[in-house]
């Protein structure tokens, strides 16, 4: 496997939002009102003539947490790879990060849900991404499958305890031949089993050789 840092394609999504950014010969600096720290690279390879790459996102907040955030997707060659990569986290979890460290634009806000919740004592403000499902075909109405993932993420969450000012959460299922293939429930970097037997319920998608479901969520302390 080989690996190239790609700092630029990041930068170029804060500046597409018009989000002014610093740079070093490390770190991203977007100008936000809590201030966090990024970078970026691709771990790729080639794969049957078509070049599989992994994107890595690491997110360091003002108190010293680290957020890995990872894609995987393929590509006719390593640009194209890198593209849907970047594409794959500008859906799923870049609007998230940046309204939960006080970006303002109301179309960014309104393209994921806030709510509060109050787990265990102690009340928390929840950004959710939207659930982004990928499929080698056209998919039918997922509705049924995406409400159970959600909620068995959300009751994933509200089981446990919590003790800093941030937390978040990656959930995933992958079906593939008629079964639930794969899952994961991702806890601060984490991985978790405390919702294994929910994931592996969620209903099947007939007729349909590979599809899968992500969702990210982030929790701020009292926001």
């Amino acid at each position: 496997m080989s690996t190239i840092i790609v700092n630029t394609n990041l930068a170029e999504l804060f500046i597409s939002h018009e989000i002014a950014i610093t740079q070093d010969e490390e770190f991203i600096y977007p100008d936000l009102p809590i201030p966090i720290k990024l970078k970026a690279r691709s771990v790729y390879q080639e794969v049957n003539s078509q070049i599989s790459s992994q994107l890595d996102v690491l997110v360091i907040t003002p108190d010293g947490i680290n957020i890995v955030e990872s894609f995987g997707d393929f590509g006719a060659d390593l640009d194209e790879a890198i593209r849907r990569n970047f594409q794959n986290f500008s859906i799923s979890c870049f609007h998230t990060l940046l309204v939960a460290f006080g970006y303002d634009d109301q179309a960014v806000i309104e393209s994921i849900d806030i709510e509060e919740w109050k787990i265990g004592e102690k009340k928390w403000t929840a950004y959710i991404g939207n659930i982004s499902p990928k499929s080698t075909s056209e998919l039918p109405d997922i509705s049924a499958q995406t409400s159970t993932f959600f909620s068995a993420i959300e009751n994933g969450i509200r089981s446990q305890t919590l003790t800093n000012n941030y937390h978040w959460f990656r959930g995933y299922y992958m079906q593939h031949n008629d079964k639930i293939a794969l899952i994961e429930f991702i806890i601060d970097n984490n991985p978790s089993t405390a919702i294994d037997e929910e994931l592996y319920a969620i209903p099947v998608i007939p007729n349909i050789k590979f599809c899968s479901c992500r969702i990210f969520i982030f929790l701020r302390l009292g926001a």
